[in-house]
């Protein structure tokens, strides 16, 4: 290029659009470096996004068996749920059968207890009767006492004015 410049085949400023071997050679290898450094950063870019990735794996398998884990436990909270509904019925039933035997021992209690109140009344009512009877007999065995207490009195008093009438005789 310089010799053709020099001879005047190539006008100077025509000779600067074309680029001499050592300056594309030159620039080729700023294009190399550059394009190595550009790689370079995508490369750690992409092992950047390689961790980010393998981390977001792990994270994800992590809340994966989490996840199965918790649908266990409500699988078996569930079942055990169920074991206790059966049990809480079967103590209704048998709690209701202790109420019902409950309510008939009071019922017979209540009833023993009326008629214990009856037979007491009944009781009473046979004493209070029995002393009225007593009572009335007493003063009838009295009166009848005192009557022959009179009787007596008054057949000693006949006998002894007939003592005194026979004595004044």
């Amino acid at each position: 290029w310089y010799e053709r410049v020099h001879k005047g085949l190539i006008r100077p400023h025509d000779a600067e659009k074309v680029p001499d071997i050592y300056t594309l050679s030159s620039k080729l290898e700023a294009d190399l470096d550059h394009m190595r450094s550009e790689l370079a950063a995508y490369q750690d870019i992409a092992s950047q996004a390689k961790a980010a990735q393998d981390k977001l794996k792990a994270e994800r398998d992590f809340h994966r068996l989490q996840h199965r884990r918790i649908l266990q436990e409500r699988e078996h909270v569930q079942q055990e749920l169920q074991r206790l509904h059966a049990e809480v019925k079967k103590k209704d039933q048998v709690i209701a059968g202790m109420v019902e035997k409950q309510e008939t021992l009071l019922r017979e209690k209540s009833l023993q207890r009326l008629t214990r109140d009856k037979a007491l009344q009944q009781v009473s009512t046979l004493r209070s009767t029995m002393n009225r009877m007593w009572h009335l007999q007493m003063t009838q065995a009295a009166e009848e006492a005192a009557e022959e207490a009179i009787l007596a009195a008054e057949a000693a008093a006949a006998e002894a004015s007939a003592a005194a009438a026979a004595a004044a005789a």
